[in-house]
C-alpha cells in the first residue's frame, strides 16, 4: 500500500501522499529478500528490470508526501523511509517515525498507536 502511494503521483489529480511503512527501495528489498520474495512476486520480474516502479528511482513526488514508519519494523526497516527522505531532499518529503513500533502496529486500524497517526495526519500540512 505504501509503495503504490508513493508512485501514484503520476496522475496530476494526487495532491498529497501519504504512506505507511513503505517499501520505498524495491531493488534492496529484493536483495534482502524481505517477505521472501515478495517483490518478485508482486513486479513480476525482477527489480532490475521495473525501475520505473521503483520510488528511490523516481523524481522527487510534486506533491505533499509523508512517510509514517514504526522504528522497530523488521519487515521493512525504517531505515528504508529514512533513506528514502535523504535522497529526495526535498520540503515536500517528510518521515514521521514512531518510536518503539513495528511494522502492524503502524497500518492497523485497531491499534492503540492508529489514533495518534489519525492526530498527526489531521494535523499535517
Amino acid at each position: 500500500g505504501g509503495h503504490l502511494a508513493l508512485i501514484a503521483n503520476a496522475n496530476s489529480k494526487v495532491v498529497g501522499v501519504i504512506a505507511l511503512a513503505p517499501v520505498t527501495d524495491l531493488q534492496r528489498a529484493e536483495e534482502l529478500d524481505l517477505d521472501e520474495g515478495a517483490v518478485a512476486d508482486f513486479l513480476g520480474a525482477p527489480a532490475k528490470m521495473r525501475v520505473n516502479l521503483d520510488p528511490i528511482e523516481r523524481a522527487a513526488l510534486q506533491v505533499k508526501t509523508l512517510l509514517i514508519h514504526g522504528s522497530l519494523d523488521i519487515r521493512v526497516p525504517v531505515q528504508f523511509s529514512r533513506d528514502y527522505v535523504a535522497r529526495m531532499a526535498s520540503a515536500n518529503t517528510q518521515l514521521l517515525e514512531l518510536p518503539n513500533l513495528g511494522h502492524f502496529e503502524v497500518i492497523d486500524p485497531s491499534a492503540v498507536i492508529f489514533e495518534q497517526i489519525c492526530y498527526e495526519l489531521s494535523t499535517w500540512n
